[in-house]
Protein backbone atom coordinates (compact mmCIF):
# COMPACT_ATOMS: atom_id res chain seq x y z
CA UNK A 1 0.00 0.00 0.00
CA UNK A 2 1.38 3.39 -1.01
CA UNK A 3 0.60 6.56 0.93
CA UNK A 4 0.29 9.69 -1.22
CA UNK A 5 1.06 12.11 1.63
CA UNK A 6 3.57 12.34 4.49
CA UNK A 7 3.91 13.89 7.95
CA UNK A 8 5.91 16.70 6.35
CA UNK A 9 3.02 17.44 3.98
CA UNK A 10 0.55 17.68 6.87
CA UNK A 11 2.93 19.72 9.05
CA UNK A 12 2.90 22.35 6.31
CA UNK A 13 -0.83 21.97 5.62
CA UNK A 14 -2.35 22.58 9.07
CA UNK A 15 -1.05 26.02 10.14
CA UNK A 16 -3.73 28.61 9.44
CA UNK A 17 -6.34 26.01 8.43
CA UNK A 18 -8.22 25.96 11.75
CA UNK A 19 -9.26 28.62 14.27
CA UNK A 20 -8.06 27.84 17.80
CA UNK A 21 -11.23 29.23 19.37
CA UNK A 22 -14.27 28.06 21.26
CA UNK A 23 -16.72 25.91 19.32
CA UNK A 24 -20.16 27.50 19.60
CA UNK A 25 -23.30 25.51 20.37
CA UNK A 26 -25.08 26.99 17.36
CA UNK A 27 -22.30 26.21 14.85
CA UNK A 28 -24.17 24.88 11.80
CA UNK A 29 -21.67 22.07 11.20
CA UNK A 30 -20.21 21.01 14.56
CA UNK A 31 -22.56 22.65 17.06
CA UNK A 32 -24.76 20.80 19.53
CA UNK A 33 -27.33 20.18 16.78
CA UNK A 34 -25.09 20.85 13.78
CA UNK A 35 -25.51 18.70 10.73
CA UNK A 36 -22.52 16.47 11.47
CA UNK A 37 -23.77 15.37 14.88
CA UNK A 38 -27.30 14.98 13.50
CA UNK A 39 -25.84 12.65 10.89
CA UNK A 40 -23.82 10.67 13.44
CA UNK A 41 -26.77 10.31 15.83
CA UNK A 42 -28.98 9.06 13.02
CA UNK A 43 -26.39 6.49 11.89
CA UNK A 44 -24.89 5.45 15.25
CA UNK A 45 -27.57 6.10 17.86
CA UNK A 46 -26.60 7.58 21.22
CA UNK A 47 -23.17 9.23 21.28
CA UNK A 48 -23.14 9.96 25.02
CA UNK A 49 -19.96 8.81 26.74
CA UNK A 50 -18.75 6.61 23.88
CA UNK A 51 -15.09 5.79 23.33
CA UNK A 52 -13.96 7.14 19.95
CA UNK A 53 -10.64 7.04 18.12
CA UNK A 54 -9.98 9.05 14.96
CA UNK A 55 -7.18 7.90 12.67
CA UNK A 56 -5.53 10.94 11.15
CA UNK A 57 -7.29 12.93 13.87
CA UNK A 58 -5.19 16.10 13.97
CA UNK A 59 -7.28 19.29 14.29
CA UNK A 60 -10.48 17.24 14.40
CA UNK A 61 -13.59 19.32 15.01
CA UNK A 62 -15.58 16.09 14.92
CA UNK A 63 -13.76 14.77 18.00
CA UNK A 64 -14.14 18.14 19.68
CA UNK A 65 -17.89 18.18 19.02
CA UNK A 66 -18.26 14.63 20.38
CA UNK A 67 -16.29 15.49 23.52
CA UNK A 68 -17.97 18.85 24.10
CA UNK A 69 -21.60 18.03 23.39
CA UNK A 70 -21.75 14.31 24.24
CA UNK A 71 -19.02 13.75 26.82
CA UNK A 72 -17.33 11.21 24.56
CA UNK A 73 -13.88 9.90 25.50
CA UNK A 74 -11.88 10.82 22.42
CA UNK A 75 -8.47 9.82 21.07
CA UNK A 76 -6.69 11.41 18.10
CA UNK A 77 -3.80 9.57 16.49
CA UNK A 78 -1.71 11.34 13.88
CA UNK A 79 1.90 11.47 12.72
CA UNK A 80 1.96 15.26 12.26
CA UNK A 81 3.56 16.94 15.30
CA UNK A 82 2.32 20.33 14.12
CA UNK A 83 -1.21 18.98 13.71
CA UNK A 84 -1.25 17.42 17.17
CA UNK A 85 0.08 20.59 18.78
CA UNK A 86 -2.76 22.55 17.18
CA UNK A 87 -5.21 19.87 18.35
CA UNK A 88 -3.98 20.21 21.93
CA UNK A 89 -4.45 23.98 21.81
CA UNK A 90 -7.88 23.66 20.21
CA UNK A 91 -9.13 21.33 22.95
CA UNK A 92 -7.61 23.54 25.65
CA UNK A 93 -9.49 26.53 24.21
CA UNK A 94 -12.69 24.51 24.62
CA UNK A 95 -11.78 23.06 28.03
CA UNK A 96 -12.23 19.49 26.77
CA UNK A 97 -9.99 16.47 27.40
CA UNK A 98 -8.44 14.54 24.53
CA UNK A 99 -5.87 11.76 24.28
CA UNK A 100 -3.23 12.63 21.69
CA UNK A 101 -0.98 9.95 20.20
CA UNK A 102 1.82 10.82 17.81
CA UNK A 103 2.27 7.72 15.69
CA UNK A 104 1.77 6.27 12.25
CA UNK A 105 -1.55 4.49 12.69
CA UNK A 106 -0.47 1.85 10.16
CA UNK A 107 2.04 0.60 12.75
CA UNK A 108 0.20 1.52 15.96
CA UNK A 109 -0.91 -1.17 18.39
CA UNK A 110 -3.32 0.21 21.02
CA UNK A 111 -3.96 -1.27 24.43
CA UNK A 112 -7.75 -1.21 24.14
CA UNK A 113 -10.73 -1.21 21.78
CA UNK A 114 -13.21 1.49 20.82
CA UNK A 115 -16.96 1.83 20.41
CA UNK A 116 -16.49 3.95 17.30
CA UNK A 117 -13.52 4.13 14.94
CA UNK A 118 -13.55 7.12 12.59
CA UNK A 119 -11.49 8.71 9.86
CA UNK A 120 -12.43 11.53 7.52
CA UNK A 121 -10.54 12.37 4.36
CA UNK A 122 -7.87 9.72 5.02
CA UNK A 123 -8.64 6.58 3.02
CA UNK A 124 -8.40 8.37 -0.33
CA UNK A 125 -4.71 9.14 0.35
CA UNK A 126 -3.84 5.43 0.04
CA UNK A 127 -3.62 3.46 -3.17
CA UNK A 128 -5.17 0.39 -1.53
CA UNK A 129 -7.99 0.77 1.03
CA UNK A 130 -7.65 -2.74 2.47
CA UNK A 131 -4.81 -2.24 5.04
CA UNK A 132 -6.47 0.79 6.68
CA UNK A 133 -9.82 -1.03 6.77
CA UNK A 134 -8.14 -4.01 8.48
CA UNK A 135 -6.56 -1.72 11.07
CA UNK A 136 -9.93 -0.09 11.69
CA UNK A 137 -11.52 -3.52 12.17
CA UNK A 138 -8.89 -4.49 14.74
CA UNK A 139 -9.70 -1.40 16.81
CA UNK A 140 -13.42 -2.11 17.18
CA UNK A 141 -14.86 -3.41 20.42
CA UNK A 142 -17.66 -6.03 20.11
CA UNK A 143 -20.64 -4.30 18.54
CA UNK A 144 -18.50 -1.30 17.58
CA UNK A 145 -18.94 0.72 14.40
CA UNK A 146 -16.60 2.18 11.78
CA UNK A 147 -17.77 5.58 10.53
CA UNK A 148 -15.71 7.10 7.73
CA UNK A 149 -15.95 9.62 4.93
CA UNK A 150 -14.00 10.82 1.92
CA UNK A 151 -14.31 13.80 -0.42
CA UNK A 152 -16.98 13.20 -3.05
CA UNK A 153 -14.64 12.99 -6.03
CA UNK A 154 -17.57 12.22 -8.35
CA UNK A 155 -19.47 15.42 -7.53
CA UNK A 156 -19.91 17.84 -10.42
CA UNK A 157 -17.69 20.42 -8.73
CA UNK A 158 -14.79 17.96 -8.55
CA UNK A 159 -14.02 18.75 -12.19
CA UNK A 160 -12.76 22.19 -11.09
CA UNK A 161 -10.58 20.61 -8.41
CA UNK A 162 -9.06 18.15 -10.91
CA UNK A 163 -8.41 20.87 -13.51
CA UNK A 164 -7.20 23.77 -11.36
CA UNK A 165 -5.50 22.03 -8.42
CA UNK A 166 -3.90 19.03 -10.13
CA UNK A 167 -1.13 18.56 -7.57
CA UNK A 168 -3.58 18.24 -4.67
CA UNK A 169 -5.89 16.13 -6.82
CA UNK A 170 -3.01 13.72 -7.48
CA UNK A 171 -2.76 13.00 -3.74
CA UNK A 172 -6.30 11.56 -3.76
CA UNK A 173 -7.67 8.31 -5.17
CA UNK A 174 -11.32 7.53 -5.77
CA UNK A 175 -12.20 4.19 -4.16
CA UNK A 176 -15.48 2.84 -5.49
CA UNK A 177 -18.24 1.50 -3.26
CA UNK A 178 -17.40 -1.95 -4.59
CA UNK A 179 -13.73 -1.57 -3.55
CA UNK A 180 -14.75 -0.47 -0.05
CA UNK A 181 -17.20 -3.34 0.31
CA UNK A 182 -14.55 -5.84 -0.83
CA UNK A 183 -11.97 -4.47 1.64
CA UNK A 184 -14.54 -4.63 4.44
CA UNK A 185 -15.55 -8.20 3.60
CA UNK A 186 -11.92 -9.30 3.68
CA UNK A 187 -11.51 -7.66 7.11
CA UNK A 188 -14.60 -9.32 8.61
CA UNK A 189 -16.72 -6.20 8.29
CA UNK A 190 -19.97 -5.34 6.52
CA UNK A 191 -21.02 -2.03 4.95
CA UNK A 192 -24.39 -1.20 6.47
CA UNK A 193 -24.99 2.12 4.75
CA UNK A 194 -23.50 4.49 2.18
CA UNK A 195 -24.48 8.14 2.06
CA UNK A 196 -23.55 11.69 1.06
CA UNK A 197 -23.60 14.83 3.15
CA UNK A 198 -22.33 18.38 3.50
CA UNK A 199 -22.46 21.61 1.54
CA UNK A 200 -22.41 21.59 -2.26
CA UNK A 201 -18.91 21.03 -3.64
CA UNK A 202 -17.88 23.93 -5.85
CA UNK A 203 -14.32 24.68 -4.71
CA UNK A 204 -12.87 21.85 -2.65
CA UNK A 205 -9.39 23.33 -2.01
CA UNK A 206 -7.20 26.37 -2.81
CA UNK A 207 -6.58 26.81 -6.53
CA UNK A 208 -3.09 26.11 -7.84
CA UNK A 209 -3.94 27.82 -11.14
CA UNK A 210 -5.49 31.27 -10.77
CA UNK A 211 -7.52 33.37 -13.17
CA UNK A 212 -10.79 35.17 -13.75
CA UNK A 213 -12.83 31.99 -14.18
CA UNK A 214 -11.36 30.53 -10.99
CA UNK A 215 -12.44 33.71 -9.16
CA UNK A 216 -15.99 33.21 -10.43
CA UNK A 217 -16.05 29.62 -9.16
CA UNK A 218 -14.65 30.73 -5.79
CA UNK A 219 -17.53 33.21 -5.56
CA UNK A 220 -19.86 30.31 -6.35
CA UNK A 221 -18.51 28.42 -3.34
CA UNK A 222 -19.18 31.44 -1.14
CA UNK A 223 -22.75 31.41 -2.36
CA UNK A 224 -22.98 27.67 -1.71
CA UNK A 225 -21.63 28.27 1.79
CA UNK A 226 -24.75 30.27 2.54
CA UNK A 227 -26.68 26.98 2.51
CA UNK A 228 -25.01 26.22 5.84
CA UNK A 229 -28.17 26.78 7.85
CA UNK A 230 -30.30 24.43 5.76
CA UNK A 231 -31.50 21.37 7.71
CA UNK A 232 -30.79 19.00 4.79
CA UNK A 233 -26.99 18.96 4.82
CA UNK A 234 -26.97 15.66 6.72
CA UNK A 235 -29.04 14.12 3.90
CA UNK A 236 -26.93 14.85 0.85
CA UNK A 237 -27.02 14.20 -2.88
CA UNK A 238 -24.41 12.17 -4.74
CA UNK A 239 -23.93 14.61 -7.61
CA UNK A 240 -23.45 17.74 -5.49
CA UNK A 241 -22.56 17.03 -1.83
CA UNK A 242 -18.95 17.54 -0.74
CA UNK A 243 -18.60 14.21 1.13
CA UNK A 244 -19.47 10.53 0.78
CA UNK A 245 -19.63 8.35 3.86
CA UNK A 246 -19.87 4.74 5.02
CA UNK A 247 -21.33 3.13 8.14
CA UNK A 248 -19.64 -0.22 8.74
CA UNK A 249 -20.12 -2.93 11.37
CA UNK A 250 -18.60 -6.27 12.20
CA UNK A 251 -19.92 -8.89 9.78
CA UNK A 252 -21.31 -11.12 12.53
CA UNK A 253 -23.49 -8.34 13.93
Amino acid sequence: MQALTSSTFWDSWWPGKIALSELKADDFQYGRNGFFLRLMRRKLGSLDGIQVVELGGACSLVLLALAKWHGAKVTAIDYSPEGLDLTKRLFQANRCPVELIEADFLNWRPAGKYDVVTHYGVLEHFTDPAPLVRISADLLSPGGKLFLSMPNMRALGACFWRKWSPELWSKHIYHSDLAIRKACSEAGLRVRDTFHFGKPMVQQCPWERGGRLQSVVTFGQRVADQTGELPILDRGMGWISAHRGFLISQAAE
